[in-house]
């Protein structure tokens, strides 16, 4: 699974711990959650049609993910199946474009438009109104936002560090 998709998945649940209860209690016994490091590099490059695909990418989310295209690159070649992250993240981008593209949104709208995708696509709609915080889209819009996205929620694995 991409470090790309895994580092905005874990920033978007990170809005969602932020906006907890803070005087909630909290179990001391709660491990903290690991530090995710990036995978090995796995491939010297991508092939010509994976980088063309990767530019579109970083084109379509340039609004929401000022990454460079070398970064996109290397969480794909960091990928164990890049042909396989690649169809993901371009359903991410189809629904995202087809949301944004007859809407005129603000910035932030267009941001939690992108969290709402990535977290849908690794997790059911439920979870995701149940556990994301808008800042300026309402679950409505939320629950609009999800009709575009219509591939099955693809849960991020991720492997224990090798010593």
């Amino acid at each position: 699974m991409t470090n790309r998709r895994s580092a905005t998945v874990v920033r978007a649940l990170v809005l969602v711990i932020l906006a907890c209860d803070a005087d909630a209690p909290r179990p001391d016994s709660t491990p903290a959650p690991p530090a995710l490091e990036a995978g090995p590099i796995r491939r010297d490059t991508l092939s010509t049609a994976q980088l063309a695909r990767t530019r579109v990418l970083r084109q379509t989310f340039a609004d929401v993910d000022t990454s460079s295209l070398e970064t996109w690159v290397d969480g794909f070649r960091r990928d164990l199946n890049p042909e396989q992250e690649l169809a993901h993240w371009e359903a991410i981008a189809k629904a995202y474009r087809e949301y944004t593209a007859v809407r005129n949104l603000v910035p932030g709208a267009k941001s939690d438009v992108f969290q709402v995708l990535v977290l849908r696509s690794s997790a059911p709609e439920s979870w995701v109104l149940a556990n994301m915080t808008l800042t300026t889209i309402s679950s409505d819009e939320a629950k609009e936002v999800m009709k575009h996205y219509t591939a099955a929620p693809a849960p991020i694995t991720v492997a224990p560090k090798r010593r």
